[in-house]
């Protein structure tokens, strides 16, 4: 088995930010129904002083594991 690491670093607008939330299951637009628009303002007031020209960095780092069966011919006995 191999492991790989793989950084990733992120730039999001706040626009983007509120899209992604979204597209989930948790925050979809019907789920805050007349309360939208507040929801977008508290958000943007929330984010806006984390920005570093309009933008928010993500840093983060996607693990990619690997693994092989072996062949017949491959000794693979713990002994």
């Amino acid at each position: 088995m191999t492991s790989v690491v793989a950084p990733v670093r992120r730039a999001w607008t706040i626009t983007q930010v509120t899209s992604y939330l979204y597209s989930t299951s948790f925050a979809a637009p019907h789920l805050f129904g007349n309360d939208r628009r507040a929801f977008e303002t508290r958000l943007t007031e929330a984010l806006a002083p984390l920005t570093d020209d309009g933008h928010l960095t993500e840093d983060n780092a996607f693990t990619v594991l690997t693994a092989r069966r072996p062949s017949p011919s491959e000794d693979w006995s713990w002994t």
